[in-house]
């Protein structure tokens, strides 16, 4: 993902330098259309389409994707001595971002994202073994900068704070099996992300 962002970058590169006679927040206006992709380190790997419907209103969609895998080996002297896992989530995220009066070079906006994610989950012991999965609801809301350093490539950084709920069921390995509810408090969230405007 994090290549397909590299590419993107050099191929509208030319196309920004000869619009660079513009304000690059000119690229805010009503039917533009950009393709965003998390940074490293920038909230997890995402890709999202987005489209401003408005002249100060923008309409996004981003799916997420994340994934873990361990193994690990302790003495024989442990209880437990190896141990294997992984997990892997992915979500969808309907966003609205309305902005306001943009500058030359930089545009604020207030953020709102309502979202769905599933997790998966599995632990492998030496004698046993357990899987969850579950679902998220979550909605957030929050505040964000969006700078131009070129007319087609905007940096986007946001915070947020959430609210929300989780769904999961856990089996072991003997076929019982438990359900759970949470509800989650306040949480604060944040996200970088690279803009390519079409």
């Amino acid at each position: 993902m994090r290549s397909a962002a590299i590419i993107a970058v050099l191929l509208v590169l030319p196309a920004a330098h000869a619009r660079s006679q513009s304000a690059p927040t000119d690229q805010l206006h009503r039917g533009a259309w950009s393709l965003s992709f998390t940074l490293p380190s920038g909230g997890g790997e995402a890709v999202g389409a987005w489209k401003m419907v408005g002249a100060r209103t923008g309409l996004g969609l981003v799916v997420g994707y994340s994934s873990r895998y361990s193994d690990e080996r302790y003495s024989d002297t442990t209880a437990v001595p190896h141990v294997e896992s992984g997990d892997w989530a992915v979500r969808l995220e309907p966003t609205l971002k309305l902005y306001r009066r943009p500058g030359p070079n930089v545009a604020t906006y207030l953020l709102a994202t309502v979202g769905s994610s599933y997790q998966w989950n599995g632990e492998n012991y030496e004698t046993s073994s357990s899987r969850d999965h579950g679902w998220s609801l979550y909605a957030r809301a929050g505040f964000g900068v969006e700078w131009f350093p070129l007319s087609a490539i905007s940096v986007d950084g946001w915070m947020a704070v959430g609210t929300g709920a989780t769904w999961s069921h856990h089996r072991y390995e003997n076929g019982s099996t438990s359900d759970r509810t949470d509800l989650n408090g306040q949480t604060l969230t944040s996200a970088l992300a690279l803009h390519i405007y079409l």
